[in-house]
């Protein structure tokens, strides 16, 4: 909604967030759920590609484009240890 009255009527995302009482880091906000299952899914795709590579090359791998992930080797391995 914030995003709506920032894109087609012009507002100012302070302003339309004091218009629907919510605070300007709600429209900022990004779900790490979301964005973890995108890591997840290109993390088995280069694990895949490359099966001897450890967690700092895939880490380094995740950054280059296409991907252009940006995350540390720890979020890696935590996400790497939860996929098995």
């Amino acid at each position: 909604m914030v995003g709506e009255l920032v894109k087609k009527h012009g507002y100012s995302v302070r302003g339309a967030c004091a218009l629907l009482e919510l605070s300007p880091s709600s429209y900022y906000y990004r779900s790490p759920a979301r964005e973890d299952q995108q890591i997840e899914a290109d993390l088995k795709v280069v694990a895949g590609q490359h099966p001897t590579y450890g967690t700092r090359r895939l880490m380094h791998q995740l950054r280059r484009q296409p991907y252009g992930y940006v995350v540390n080797r720890k979020h890696i391995q935590r996400l790497a240890r939860r996929l098995g």
